[in-house]
């Protein structure tokens, strides 16, 4: 958008204002200011980046992280108790292939 510039306080300066809204993503903006009379242009950066408001109250994430089954535990009883079962029969079929293995029975 455009915004209107005054004259400043020495010769050759202009200032102005501008809000950037709320739904502004952080990031880098470029800022171009155009004379009206010569054309003249300014450019710069304006970076706009996260921060609370002094007397807002930070919110820490929590909860569970939905990455699909044999991620960290979820809320789900049926998918815990079946990794449970899984680790389990892998345990036991590891330990009876040593078993054999050490008998001399071959694999």
């Amino acid at each position: 958008g455009s915004f209107p510039l005054a004259p400043g306080a020495r010769s050759g300066d202009a200032t102005g204002g501008f809000r950037v809204p709320e739904s502004a993503q952080p990031g880098t903006y470029e800022i171009v200011a155009e004379c009206a009379e010569g054309g003249r242009e300014v450019r710069g950066d304006l970076v706009v980046a996260l921060t609370v408001r002094p007397g807002q109250e930070q919110v820490r994430p929590r909860g569970s992280v939905k990455t699909g089954v044999g991620g960290a535990l979820g809320r789900d009883p049926v998918q815990t108790a079946a990794g449970v079962a899984a680790l389990a029969v892998a345990g036991a079929g590891g330990t009876w292939l040593l078993h054999r293995r050490a008998r001399g029975d071959g694999i």
